[in-house]
């Protein structure tokens, strides 16, 4: 834990470079998995945080699988510490 300090993950989305590497397919794949074993039906009409966030992917596909399935969230809340990471997702 002693990396992931605001100064070190400000950096990360600062340089376009790192965050791709950051962002590679495997890190997407991962997330689009993840997402997979959630019962999406249970999050219709919720309100849904992610806590440590980053730029927001994570939340991004969940969003993109619940509409595929035809739900919605009622609200998505992203929260990180790096105020850099805002706005570099989708």
């Amino acid at each position: 834990m002693e990396h992931n300090t605001p100064e070190r993950t400000d950096a990360l989305y600062k340089d376009p470079k790192i965050l791709r590497r950051y962002l590679n397919p495997a890190r997407l794949r991962f997330y689009k998995n993840l997402v997979h074993l959630l019962p999406l039906e249970a999050y219709h009409q919720r309100r849904i945080a992610d806590v440590g966030c980053g730029p927001g992917y994570f939340l991004w596909v969940l969003k993109q699988e619940m509409a595929t399935k035809g739900y919605q969230a009622a609200g998505l809340l992203g929260f990180d510490y790096s105020q850099r990471g805002f706005g570099v997702g989708a």
